[in-house]
């Protein structure tokens, strides 16, 4: 005949025969919280900062320097060397006393980010309005980049050579980029029926800049020719608070 346990014998029973799983917050003592809180801010910071491999590979050199590693060729123990290739690529080297053949412990990372690149030449003008074309680095979901700031970073290149930083969206002040997407009583015929992933395709992804009034001229209008990139700003302000997703 089969036993029939109680509601507190069946509860013992499950302490002893299953595995409990607990969070690791509440078992961490002070010191740890704090040490991990500490961890999380600096990490969102490099998050805010750092949106690209050069500008990752500036943040990390910056940081290796100030514990003591340099741009050195050493085969001496002990000793810290920081490497870099053209600026997108670091690698950070804390020689041992013992020979590579005993072994050596190695880490490695990605730090580029899923992001949307300009084109060679992006910049067009349709229905009295410029657009930037983009396309799309990585593993994007194409319906989260639309209708909110974004920021350029990169840099610019001369014809005598000279590395121009750009950063531009990033300050309160600053202007931002933004890709519209469909109001939602226009968006039925054209979006309702697709899966979320193809509702906005490539082709659809491109920046809105809008052209002052003083650049408008019946000449443009008809001729159909390009804005100056001088003469465009960007048709929305932003009010961003802690980090957030620009990217290239």
């Amino acid at each position: 005949m089969n036993k029939t346990y109680s509601k507190n014998e069946i509860k013992q029973l499950k302490k002893q025969l299953m595995c409990e799983r607990k969070g690791i917050w509440p078992q961490m003592t002070d010191d740890e919280r704090k040490e991990a809180m500490d961890y999380a801010v600096d990490y969102i910071r490099f998050l805010s900062e750092v949106k690209t491999e050069r500008e990752a590979v500036r943040f990390i050199s910056e940081m290796a320097i100030k514990n003591g590693f340099e741009s050195i060729t050493s085969s001496k123990a002990g000793t810290k060397i920081l490497w870099q290739i053209n600026g997108k690529v670091a690698a950070l080297i804390h020689l041992g006393k013992q020979d590579l053949l005993s072994g050596f412990h190695l880490i490695a990372s990605h730090i580029d980010a899923p992001r949307l690149d300009l084109k060679q030449n992006p910049l067009y003008e349709e229905l009295d309005m410029a657009y930037l074309k983009t396309h799309y680095y990585g593993g994007i979901k194409k319906f989260q980049w639309l209708a909110r700031p974004l920021a350029i970073h990169g840099v610019v290149l001369t014809h005598t050579g000279k590395t121009i930083e750009v950063v531009l969206g990033e300050q309160p002040s600053d202007p931002v980029f933004a890709i519209n997407d469909l109001l939602p009583h226009l968006a039925g015929k054209v979006q309702a029926d697709k899966k979320t992933l193809r509702g906005n395709t490539c082709r659809e992804a491109q920046c809105h800049l809008w052209r002052p009034a003083h650049f408008r001229t019946r000449g443009h209008e008809r001729g159909g020719k390009v804005a100056s990139p001088t003469d465009i700003a960007p048709t929305i302000r932003h009010h961003r608070r802690g980090f957030h997703q620009c990217r290239d």
